[in-house]
Parts: C-alpha cells; sequence; structure tokens
C-alpha cells in the first residue's frame, strides 16, 4: 500500500463519530435524505416502469433470470 493510501486508511480506522464536526455530520444527513428521497420519487415515474420493464424483456430474450424477483 502506497503512503497516501496507508495514511488514508489509518485515519478512517480510528475515526470516532465524535472526531467529526457537526456540520459535516448534518451534511451527510442531509444529503443521505435527499437521495432516499430522490430514489422514491424517481421509482415511481414512468421512466422507471418502462426501464424496469425493458430489462426485464432482456433478460427473458436471453433465457435466463439473474434476479429471483425479477418476473417474466
Amino acid at each position: 500500500m502506497s503512503e497516501p493510501e496507508k495514511a488514508l486508511s489509518d485515519f478512517v480506522a480510528t475515526l470516532t463519530y465524535d472526531a467529526v464536526p457537526e456540520v459535516a455530520r448534518e451534511t451527510v444527513r442531509r444529503a443521505f435524505l435527499d437521495t432516499v428521497g430522490v430514489t422514491l420519487a424517481g421509482a415511481l415515474t414512468d421512466a422507471t416502469r418502462d426501464g424496469v420493464r425493458g430489462q426485464r424483456n432482456r433478460r427473458r430474450d436471453r433465457g435466463r433470470r439473474d434476479h429471483p424477483g425479477c418476473r417474466d
């Protein structure tokens, strides 16, 4: 492992929650909630349904089911 990688891995391995500034924790919370929100909103769009349907058709055309939840 190179010196920069080792320094970063040591920093991350020893980092504690209390050592992270509150402003950084709040930024991560907001970003996470934003990601969840747009994912949920996007999951209900026609484009998403069309994409899922197209993926299912491609899998069916190849004669296999890559995911146990994939229904033809």
